[in-house]
């Protein structure tokens, strides 16, 4: 007796499409890690800021223009911390720690910020024709700038797997 047929159904075989498609985050976690993302894009526009107003500061003749642009970077790592305390982050794994690492490196890098203001205050006291002011006088800058790297660092390794999940750009310290 010859065999008959026998009916099989099947699933068709997954493609690549569908096995490399990240699985979208939930709504409010996307939203809250976006409100994080732009907190850390406008800590980027303030250090590209602070690297033109350092630049503008080796000399007397533009110093003026580099203590203002120390100020607004100060004015606006301000408001960094203000908003970072008030990000809504219950539904971002490790949010709390997050929010912390974020503080962290935005209060390190607003002491390094005064302490450009004051030393920028000293050199244009004693400015009177000099050709160069030395930065690498700032009292305090540098072990401000160490402490903000150390916690850019932790901000970094919060932020990146948080951002890969939800589809969003990963940072590095260089550009916080």
């Amino acid at each position: 007796k010859p065999q008959q047929p026998v009916a099989t159904t099947t699933s068709p075989a997954p493609t690549n499409a569908t096995m490399t498609q990240p699985r979208r985050p939930a709504p409010a976690m996307y939203d809250q890690a976006r409100q994080v993302d732009a907190v850390l894009a406008a800590s980027l526009d303030a250090r590209n800021e602070l690297t033109r107003a350092v630049e503008a500061a080796r000399t007397c003749r533009t110093l003026p223009a580099a203590m203002a642009g120390f100020q607004r970077v100060a004015v606006r790592r301000q408001d960094q911390l203000r908003r970072t305390q008030n990000l809504k982050l219950d539904k971002v794994p490790n949010g709390e720690r997050l929010r912390v690492a974020m503080r962290q490196a935005f209060q390190a890098s607003l002491e390094a910020d005064r302490a450009l203001i004051a030393w920028g205050k000293r050199a244009g006291r004693k400015c009177r024709g000099k050709p160069r002011p030395d930065i690498s006088r700032a009292s305090g800058r540098i072990p401000a700038e160490r402490k903000a790297i150390i916690a850019k660092q932790r901000l970094v390794a919060i932020w990146n797997p948080l951002a890969r999940q939800v589809g969003l750009p990963p940072r590095t310290v260089s550009n916080l």
